[in-house]
């Protein structure tokens, strides 16, 4: 996709000018570093008219890197474990923004487009999936995440901080009741699978 535009160049006719529109790689450049530099200004200029496209990209590179650089803190090297600690790394901001959407829907009453809610998720999410896959550091980056999430709500979102913290503790609550509900079911497969 390109972006043109006409300039007059005094002699004569206007010149057409064409002007790249940036790669996926670049466009993620263009958003991990402010992210990880000045992430309220870089929510201050999410809005709902972005749509949720840069957003998904950004998190699928992210999930990519996330689950091959977790072959380097796991004994297993299987395609297996690294292809469920893809869907997990693209699952869970998905499964997030999804509660926390019903729940700052619920909490304060307010319209809430999904798609700016899921780019905050996947924006925060992305951007700790740097560091995450190291052992042991979940202590450090999830609070981080959701500091980045909480941040989002109250520069994109324009909640405030009550309001932000409010909405993102019902939706962790909503989180754990969810997989909590599952693990029978889980379990269950599991004793399936390996009986087979």
């Amino acid at each position: 996709m390109e972006a043109t535009s006409t300039e007059n160049n005094g002699n004569g006719p206007r010149t057409e000018i064409r002007e790249k529109a940036p790669t996926v790689f670049q466009a993620y450049f263009r958003s991990i570093v402010p992210m990880l530099k000045r992430p309220g200004e870089f929510f201050d200029g999410l809005s709902e008219k972005d749509g949720c496209g840069r957003a998904a990209a950004f998190l699928l590179i992210s999930s990519v890197f996330f689950a091959c650089a977790s072959l380097v803190a796991i004994r297993d090297r299987h395609f297996t474990i690294v292809s469920i600690f893809w869907v997990n790394a693209v699952g869970m901001p998905v499964i997030s923004a999804f509660f926390c959407f019903i729940t700052t829907t619920l909490a304060t009453r307010r319209r809430v487009a999904f798609s700016l809610m899921f780019s905050i998720f996947a924006y925060a999410a992305g951007t700790v999936m740097l560091v995450s896959w190291v052992p042991f550091f979940a202590w450090v980056t999830e609070p981080w995440k959701w500091y980045l999430v909480c941040l989002g709500m109250v520069n994109a979102l324009r909640m405030t901080w009550r309001q932000a913290l409010l909405s993102s503790g019902l939706a962790i609550g909503c989180l754990y009741l969810f997989f909590y509900s599952l693990f029978p079911v889980i379990a269950a497969v599991k004793g399936w699978l390996c009986g087979l």
